[in-house]
């Protein structure tokens, strides 16, 4: 939709500064398609300086303590625009037999691109959300400070004990804030389309706070990089299961990530016609 209204809004410029330059149909034509792509990315440029402007004032080495709804908001934004210059077509299925609870929830996905967290958020939209995220990510520039700003928790497997202070701070926020949280269990990005093991030391934000964790899945976006600014990429995004506490109560950690990943991996051979791994 974001795509669709400003291309709309740069196309009639583009139309009427043509047209007002007393050019003929050929050269309007010409013009008014010139003028699109000059006013398109000067739509673009703004918005990213505007999002410059707003986290100059933020520094990335004071921690963030509550989740911040304006950021989140101005992130989000972002996100849709991403996703439309890159033509991501999200098909969500599932929705309709999966009641997402009110208050806090956990959510867990599968991860195969960088682009995973932004579909997520799109779909939760109307729930505070923050993700646990790499430490590579909160050094992208613009990026990185609007993550942090809006209350992202960075983590960083080659260090034992920030990755406990990251999943304490996680349970906290879960048990004190109106805020859930989303994960990828694997820890990292799939190369290829099988699904990694997941890791077992995140699944302590389920057990120590008994919230509901939403089981979803994510096909396509491992393709979006071919052709990523020319294609239209076409992703399904699916809503697999809620698990209450009661589902999950007497499972240790290693059975529940199993569970867990044996839904999703079941979930994705459907989507994408492959036999069970």
């Amino acid at each position: 939709m974001i795509k669709i209204v400003l291309s709309a809004i740069a196309l009639a410029l583009g139309i009427l500064t043509a047209f007002s330059l007393d050019l003929s149909i050929t050269w309007t034509v010409v013009a008014s398609a010139g003028l699109w792509i000059a006013y398109m990315a000067a739509f673009v440029a703004l918005f990213f300086l505007f999002i410059f402007l707003v986290t100059l004032p933020v520094s990335k080495k004071k921690e963030v303590h509550k989740f911040n709804k304006t950021y989140r908001n101005i992130l989000a934004f972002a996100c849709d625009l991403i996703l439309a210059l890159f033509g991501v077509k999200v098909k969500v299925i599932g929705a309709d037999k999966v009641t997402v609870p009110d208050g806090n929830i956990i959510i867990t996905c599968n991860h195969r691109s960088n682009l995973d967290s932004l579909i997520v958020d799109k779909f939760f939209r109307k729930k505070p959300l923050i993700f646990y995220a790499k430490r590579s990510l909160f050094k992208i520039p613009l990026v990185g400070k609007l993550i942090h700003q809006t209350g992202y928790i960075s983590l960083e497997r080659d260090n034992p004990r920030k990755d406990y202070l990251a999943i304490t701070k996680g349970i906290d926020w879960l048990t004190n804030q109106e805020v859930s949280v989303g994960l990828f269990p694997e820890g990292t990005r799939a190369k290829t389309l099988d699904v990694l093991d997941f890791k077992e030391g995140c699944l302590h934000l389920a057990t120590k706070t008994h919230l509901p964790i939403i089981v979803t899945c994510l096909s396509g976006t491992e393709k979006v990089n071919d052709g990523l600014l020319f294609k239209r990429h076409k992703v399904t995004y699916k809503i697999i299961d809620c698990l209450y506490y009661d589902d999950y109560k007497d499972l240790s950690k290693s059975e529940l990530a199993t569970l867990l990943r044996s839904k999703i991996v079941s979930s994705l051979n459907e989507i994408e016609g492959r036999s069970a791994t």
